[in-house]
Order: C-alpha cells, then structure tokens, then sequence
C-alpha cells in the first residue's frame, strides 16, 4: 500500500486568529498538519467592525493589557488595538511556519469576523478554528451545520486547547478508508499514539468494521489499537471516546454512521480537538 493512497487531497489550510488561547492552539495544530501534508499555510485576522462599532458607545471601557489603563475608548483606539493584535499573530504565523518548516501567508480583513472567515474558508481544503472566543464559537457553529454545502471547505479542524497536539489520535471509523489514511499519516508524523474506534448500529456491525479495520492496519503496517463502539447518544459516544483521553478526534462526514451525528453535539460534548473530512 503506498503512502499516499487514500489521503484526502488537503493541499491549502486556513487558520483563523484572534486573541484566544485556543487561537495558538490552532495554530499550532494546523501547522503540524500543514507539515504532515505537505501543504500550505495561511494566517487570517480579521479586523472585526463589531469591535470597532462598539468601541465607539458611551458604555464601552477597555479592559484588555494592549489597549493601556482601564477606561472609556473609541473605535480609534480600538482600531489601534486591532492593528496590534495583527502584528501579533502575523509574528506568530512567521514563527510557527518556519517551526515546522511550511510555506505560509499572512492576511488580514476587515468584516464581520464570522462572515468573514467562511468567507475565506470556501477557497481553502481545511479551515482550522479554536474553540476559545464567541466568535470562533459561532463560526464553528455555522461552518458544522453546514458542512455538507458545496461552498464549505472539504475539512474543518476546531481544535480545543494545548491537548490537540499532544494526546492521541483517534479516528471514528465507520468504513472510510481516506479518513484511516490520514490518521495513519498524521500519527506516524507527529509521533502519536494511533487508536481506531470501529462505530456500529449495534456489536455485530461495530465488529465487522473492527475486524475490517485491523486488516487494514496489518497490510499497512500500521501500529495501533482497535476498539469496538456501538452508536448511542452523543453523550454516551463523547464519553466512550474520551476514554481513550484523545488529543485529535478524526471523523468522515461521508460514513454512513458519522452522517447521523449532530456535529454541533459532538463538538459541544467533546473535551477534545475534532477535525471532519466533508
């Protein structure tokens, strides 16, 4: 089996950046991955016009280190603040890219932060969003109810906190070779721990695809385990999942079991990273 058969074609990867936490840690995590593969890298700020709207309210007062002593601000100051924080994370990129030795861009927008980035998002295979701010939140939000639309990129990763590229990875498997394949790549290059959660509708199915992906692992040579699972609530599959304590949760959209979870669930129940091939 060559190494590349089966890999979903994820060549171009956007990041979308603000002040959170769990901006770096997509960051992070898209790097790594934009290594794994091969592909290309890009940064987006977006300037939000939320921000600088509200800035300019009798009732706004700064709060954040960047914008100096507490007090009333405006959307001038707010707009410096923002230019900061773009400086900011175009270091970051620069520094994370070149960390894990990627080609990358940089890019900064000024709209409304979520329609901004799936904006951008239709022209890229994968869209890396952390989970930290509202805003990402409500990106996420929108770009998993609508994943299976033509204009969605082919792979979001919403990554939650330093353990997306740190723990395991897992792959829920319910069938799809390519998403097999991109976890044996990514496990192999980011030296994780490789588990296999076959899915069912009930323990005959689930063991079947148990069965079926061992065979798998053993003609690629793959080093893991397997574990069979069959398809409950999302709160019974995110708490069977995070028994494994998983880093990267990876899904096919296209499976025929994955196609009847609610990502929204998944995402919300999940305490860990999640990334789902469309």
């Amino acid at each position: 089996m060559s190494e590349q058969a089966g890999l979903p074609a994820l060549r171009r990867i956007l990041v979308a950046l603000d002040s959170d936490e769990s901006a770096r840690a997509a960051l992070d995590a898209a790097a790594e991955l934009a290594a794994t593969l091969e592909a290309e890298l890009v940064g987006l700020f977006v300037e939000d016009t939320d921000l600088l709207e509200a800035a300019d309210l009798p009732v706004t007062w700064s709060i954040p280190r960047h914008l100096g002593p507490r007090g009333a601000i405006d959307s001038a100051a707010m707009s410096r603040a923002l230019k900061v924080s773009a400086g900011a994370a175009g270091e970051a990129v620069a520094a994370t890219a070149r960390r894990c030795s990627v080609k990358w861009y940089f890019e900064i927008r000024r709209g409304l932060m979520v329609e901004q980035v799936l904006a951008e998002a239709q022209g890229f295979d994968l869209l890396a969003l952390g989970l930290g701010g509202e805003a990402m939140r409500r990106a996420a939000h929108e770009m998993t109810g609508g994943l299976m639309a033509a204009p969605a990129p082919g792979a979001v990763l919403l990554a939650r906190g330093a353990g997306c590229i740190s723990g395991p990875l897992v792959v829920l498997y319910d069938n799809s070779e390519r998403i097999l394949a991109l976890g044996r790549r990514m496990a192999a290059s980011q030296r994780r721990r490789f588990i296999v959660v076959a899915v069912g509708q009930d323990g005959a199915e689930a063991g079947e695809r148990a069965a079926r992906a061992a065979a798998w692992m053993a003609e690629a040579g793959v080093r893991g385990s397997v574990r069979r699972l069959v398809l409950g609530s999302p709160e019974s599959l995110c708490a069977a999942l995070q028994r494994e304590y998983p880093g990267v949760l990876l899904l096919d959209r296209q499976g025929p079991v994955a196609a009847k979870i609610s990502l929204d669930d998944l995402v919300r129940e999940a305490a860990c990273s999640v990334l789902v091939l469309k």
